[in-house]
């Protein structure tokens, strides 16, 4: 958001603007976003727009025996292991 304001003879704001659309990430805390120090730029990493998102990691231990249990339950033919 931007506002110009005066401080002469008083201070006054005119009504805020928005300045530009920001990415969710951004909005929600989880990107990164900085001012240039003399002020007027802002500089943030955004996500290609076509980037899927990951939706979670998940770990299997010994998934090769829970394969075999489930094809089983399904009634699917057991091979066994090479």
């Amino acid at each position: 958001m931007s506002a110009a304001v005066r401080t002469e003879p008083t201070f006054a704001s005119e009504a805020p603007r928005k300045l530009f659309e920001l990415p969710e990430e951004i909005l929600f805390g989880l990107g990164f976003y900085d001012v240039t120090p003399d002020g007027q730029r802002f500089v943030m990493i955004e996500k290609d727009p076509f980037e899927l998102r990951p939706l979670g990691l998940v770990i299997v231990p010994n998934w090769t025996a829970e394969l075999q249990a489930r094809m089983a339950a399904a009634g699917a033919p057991h091979r066994p292991n090479p």
